[in-house]
């Protein structure tokens, strides 16, 4: 039927398979076919294809409640991130892939230029695989480099009023604390809606699988009713027509017909008619009057019997019955007996009618076989042809039915083999289900343990000094700093995880649209290439300026639309081949002409046939029959009336004075097996008498009739040109078969354009799978790779706040001096002159043990000179520090505390006590007195000797 580009059909095959694969079902029951059928003028009324039921496919994951507000936001965030698909590239690759085929080589550099378009995702796939490398890293340096209790950092802090930043911290913590809990939550409710989404996956393939089987096999049913039956029906009417010889039937029809042959086998076969039923009536007539001789003589008997009882009754009652007539008034014995002459007459004009049809028949039975000998070896050429043609049509739909079978057995080796993986690694479903409820634990351990720091540090919190804060907030900070080690721990793992789930199901995500609106295939596969043209109609049809796309077969899916229009098969199948068949076949008919020219039919009447029917009325002698004799006999009465007996029966019944029941029921029974049986015989005999009567008078009509038909039948073969009437009624009988083929051409050509294999339940398939594909499962994976993204994000803010907060919950030890204000040029500013003791003692004001306990006092300098020029030093900013006083001679006294910490305070020197030392202050050394030798450590130039005030102690 097609023009068998093999290549072309198999890849044509092969995306169908395609489709059917990538895209179940109880089907309603399909309505059954009606079969063609041959009308009263032999042509053929064809039937419909059995309907391809719509897919009922199984949907009730529509009924699973999804987390729409997080699908929407990953769904947001990846395509803002994606931002479109790159068409451009992926047309590019597609075109080397199409010019040059696939290479190893050019795999990855082909893999490249199509990565080069998601910027989006390599930069932000890149930002989380430094976060997962460099995260770590910093951990480990803050937990473990950190020795010696500093891990958490060092444990001083500012002795001054930190409410306020606590709060705020504490503040933002608590937001951070909420949004990373609601992270949690959602994963843990992505885990249990992806569980659910996997569980509904068996039901949802098997449906789809099972929908694309049965489409299959409503495809293969439909081959087979165009082929097993419309083919079939009008190739076995050729056949019949061939083998049956129905030329020479309708050579001879055209003889009964249009030469009215058919009038005098019709008036022969109603004079046959009339003899028979006149040969029938003699016989009957002969038996019924030996019937009714033989049951009047029984009548008789049974009458005079009951007289003499009704006389024996009626004498024993004095005469009190009426009298019983028993008398029989028939007499048919005087009926005439139908001789043995007439009846042989009757048979023999009967038999001689019927010779002669037999003659006409035969005759037209020698037409017939001299048609069918002289057609014999046209009619072997053309069965031969027809076996061709019939292979031609087989061949064309069982290739196409073959693959469509494959296919199926494929779709059934999935489905078995999906089944299998699915009952085998069942259990292992369940691991994915714990694993996820891992990550949601991990996150959830990070949130109890924010949770524990925060409020045990907050609710036990006490004022004051850094260095006496609680044992319980000093725990809660400990917590915290738990947490910052969970979080360093946790941290690389899931955004590992995050970013190779946003990076597969994130760019899966990203085609779920374009394939739903078609987009996709219109911008790659679909595209017009102006120098190539449409990739899939080279590679279907090896001709790229076949506008066939994959947008457009699904668009007429959706319309549903036949796969011979959907897929454009009218590029590759144009129905020229059969038809040329059938034009083979109509050309090797036409031999049939010239073996009809010599067909002869002048010899249909018989000879003597008009002789023999002038003679028949005579023959028969019909009008010997003595129908008034039958007549009168018959119309008398048997007895005084036809219910005499019953009558006669009723009024002993009734009579007042005896009873005769006896009597009554003989006179009855009488009645019903003689009297009525002679009347039946009676009426049958009339009838038979009317029989004769009628054929006696209609007879000679009919003969006549018969004799002007003949005439007329003469005169028509006589003047007709055998010849040519042969050739017309061939080319017609011709005409008659080639239309049986081009009818079937044309149901055919119709069926597959309008009706074979409506595709609406590829698209049903292929719309439900990206319905289950794209809203569930892939969307299922995009609410945990969101989800945990947003967890694991905001842990930096958490172990940012962490740390710092842990600073307020923690036993710090030491309390630090604020830094020096800078001026603009980034200078510190200088120490003024008039700096009291108090802010130079201890500039660092440490919580060192000379702090927690202090020292005594360093002795006095007893090498200074009130007067003498006062000597600086300078730090190691290179700022002017002044020296310490001089102490007179007297020591002073323990320091005095007031509140807290406070700097010592020096009582004046007392002149008598002078303790030869140097004095007690970092940073300077000891310093001589005019005329004095220099102290220990101290050179002739009178300059200091070191910083360390612990060389100088005495």
């Amino acid at each position: 039927m097609a023009n068998t580009r093999r290549g072309g059909v198999s890849l044509w095959i092969q995306l169908c398979c395609l489709l059917l694969v990538i895209t179940a079902y109880s089907p309603d029951q399909a309505e059954a076919a009606i079969e063609p059928s041959l009308n009263e003028d032999g042509e053929i009324v064809w039937g419909s294809l059995v309907e391809i039921p719509p897919s009922n496919l199984y949907t009730d994951f529509n009924d699973v409640e999804k987390p729409e507000g997080i699908l929407d936001m990953a769904e947001g965030f990846a395509d803002f991130i994606v931002n479109g698909l790159p068409y451009e590239a992926i047309r590019e690759v597609a075109m080397d892939v199409k010019d040059d085929g696939i290479k190893d080589d050019d795999i990855a550099s082909s893999a490249w230029s199509v990565a080069q378009g998601f910027w989006g995702v390599i930069i932000l796939f890149s930002l989380g695989f430094l976060l997962m490398i460099f995260v770590p890293l910093i951990g480990f340096c803050f937990c473990c480099c950190r020795c010696c209790g500093k891990c958490g950092g060092k444990r001083s802090q500012l002795d001054s009023n930190l409410g306020c930043k606590r709060v705020t911290l504490s503040l933002l913590f608590l937001a951070v604390i909420a949004i990373v809990c609601a992270g949690m939550a959602f994963t843990n409710s992505a885990n249990d809606f992806q569980g659910v989404v996997i569980k509904e996956s068996d039901a949802a393939f098997i449906s789809l699988s099972n929908a694309a089987l049965n489409y299959t096999k409503d495809i293969t049913n439909q081959i087979d009713y165009m082929v097993n039956v419309q083919y079939y029906f009008a190739d076995q009417v050729i056949r019949n027509s061939l083998i049956d010889n129905t030329l020479g039937t309708d050579v001879t029809d055209y003889i009964k017909e249009d030469l009215e042959l058919q009038a005098v086998i019709d008036d022969l076969s109603v004079i046959s008619s009339n003899l028979t039923s006149v040969g029938k009536a003699y016989e009957d007539l002969n038996n019924d009057r030996e019937f009714l001789i033989a049951i009047e003589a029984q009548l008789e008997a049974n009458l005079t019997d009951i007289a003499a009882k009704l006389q024996t009754a009626n004498s024993s009652c004095d005469d009190c019955l009426k009298p019983f007539d028993d008398n029989v008034y028939t007499d048919y014995s005087m009926l005439p007996i139908v001789s043995e002459e007439q009846m042989r007459r009757v048979t023999e004009g009967l038999e001689g009618v019927n010779e002669f049809s037999k003659q006409i028949t035969n005759s037209l039975k020698e037409i017939e076989s001299e048609v069918q000998a002289a057609t014999n070896d046209t009619v072997v050429e053309v069965i031969i042809a027809m076996d061709s043609t019939q292979e031609t049509v087989v061949d064309s739909f069982n290739e196409l039915e073959d693959l469509i079978v494959q296919a199926s057995d494929a779709l059934t080796d999935a489905q078995t083999t999906y089944t299998g993986y699915l009952e085998d690694y069942s259990e292992y479903l369940d691991y994915r289900w714990y694993f996820f409820l891992a990550v949601t634990c991990s996150i959830l351990l990070v949130v109890i343990l924010m949770i524990i720091g925060i409020t045990m540090g907050t609710i036990c919190y006490k004022s004051g000094d850094p260095r006496d804060r609680s044992g319980t907030s000093n725990c809660g900070g400990n917590f915290l700093i738990l947490n910052v080690f969970f979080m360093f721990l946790f941290f690389p793992i899931l955004i590992l995880l995050v970013c190779v789930l946003f990076t597969v199901f994130g760019l899966v995500s990203a085609t779920c649209t374009p394939l739903r609106t078609l987009e996709f295939y219109e911008q790659t596969i679909d595209y017009n290439y102006s120098e190539s043209g449409y990739y899939l109609g080279e590679l279907l049809y090896n001709n790229s300026e076949y506008d066939v796309t994959v947008s457009g077969m699904l668009r007429a899916c959706q319309a549903d639309a036949t796969l011979y229009n959907a897929t454009k098969l009218y590029y590759l199948f144009d129905f020229e081949e059969l038809n040329q068949e059938y034009k083979n076949l109509e050309e090797s008919l036409t031999g049939l002409v010239g073996d009809v020219e010599d067909i002869k039919f002048d010899n249909v009447i018989p000879a003597g046939l008009e002789t023999y029917l002038n003679g028949l009325v005579a023959a028969v002698g019909l009008s010997e029959f003595d129908a008034a004799t039958y007549n009168q006999e018959l119309d008398k009465s048997i007895l005084v009336s036809q219910s005499y007996l019953n009558d006669y029966a009723t009024y002993l019944d009734e009579h007042p004075d005896i009873s005769l029941p006896e009597i009554a029921d003989d006179l009855r029974d009488i009645q019903e097996n003689v009297v009525d049986p002679i009347e039946a015989r009676v009426v049958s005999m009339k009838a038979d008498v009317t029989t004769v009567t009628s054929v006696n008078h209609s007879l000679p009509l009919n003969v006549d009739k018969t004799i002007e038909d003949l005439e007329k039948v003469n005169s028509l073969v006589a003047t007709v040109n055998e010849t040519a009437v042969a050739i017309n009624i061939t080319e017609q009988y011709i005409t008659y078969l080639t239309d049986v083929g081009y009818s079937f051409l044309i149901q055919n050509e119709y069926q597959i354009m309008n009706e074979f294999a409506k595709c609406k339940n590829l698209w049903d398939i292929y719309d439900t799978t990206l319905l289950y594909s794209c809203g569930y499962f892939v969307n299922s994976f995009n609410a945990l790779w969101f989800t945990i993204g947003w967890s694991v994000f905001f842990f930096l803010p958490a172990i940012i706040l962490s740390v710092k907060l842990a600073k307020h919950y923690r036993i710090m030890q030491e309390v630090r001096q604020p830094k020096p204000k800078r001026k603009k040029n980034n200078n510190t500013q200088p120490i003024p002159e008039d700096v009291g003791l108090e802010e130079m003692n201890y500039p660092d004001n440490s919580r060192s043990d000379e702090r927690l306990y202090p020292p005594p006092l360093p002795p006095p300098n007893g090498y200074y000179n009130q007067g003498d020029e006062e000597q600086w030093r300078y730090d190691s900013r290179g700022n002017r520090i002044a020296p310490p006083p001089y102490n007179q001679g007297t020591v002073p006294p323990a320091p005095k505390r007031t509140s807290g910490y406070e700097p010592y305070t020096y009582l004046p020197a007392d002149p008598q006590v002078i303790v030869h030392g140097p004095t007690y202050h970092p940073g300077y050394g000891p310093q001589a007195a005019p005329g004095m030798p220099p102290p220990h450590g101290m050179s002739s130039s009178s300059q200091p000797m070191g910083n360390d005030f612990s060389d100088t102690l005495f």
